[in-house]
């Protein structure tokens, strides 16, 4: 609350002062999601490889597997919507705080209901 009234009151104090600039931190997101989006596609591909030769046969109906399809794609669209239509600021801040989110809760939810680490038979 006093944080609040602070920022209303325009008096940010030294934790905002020691912040850099929107276009910095802008800058900073995106070379993370970058990043991570490139170890993510890494990790992909090899537990794709690998999945045969652990478990016999390649299971398209595991949830984990969807899951990261789909966290995947968001990053990826993400990446692309930026490169290609020209997002930034906001928006962008949006999209990867979604993608966060969606992230974080499906792998939360995968793991509280899942029993085993992926659905073996």
């Amino acid at each position: 609350m006093a944080l609040f009234r602070q920022i209303r009151a325009n008096r940010f104090g030294t934790l905002f002062d020691r912040l850099p600039n929107l276009e910095t931190l802008e800058k900073m997101s995106l070379h993370a999601v970058r990043i991570g989006f490139i170890f993510l596609s890494f990790a992909f591909i090899t537990g794709v490889m690998w999945i045969p030769h652990s478990q016999g046969r390649f299971h398209f109906t595991d949830a984990k597997l969807i899951g990261l399809i789909m966290v995947w794609l968001i990053y990826g669209i993400s990446l692309l919507l930026r490169e290609r239509l020209g997002w930034q600021g906001q928006r962008m801040a949006v999209l990867f705080t979604l993608g966060f989110l969606f992230s974080f809760l499906s792998m939360t939810v995968l793991n509280l209901f899942s029993p085993r680490f992926h659905s073996l038979n």
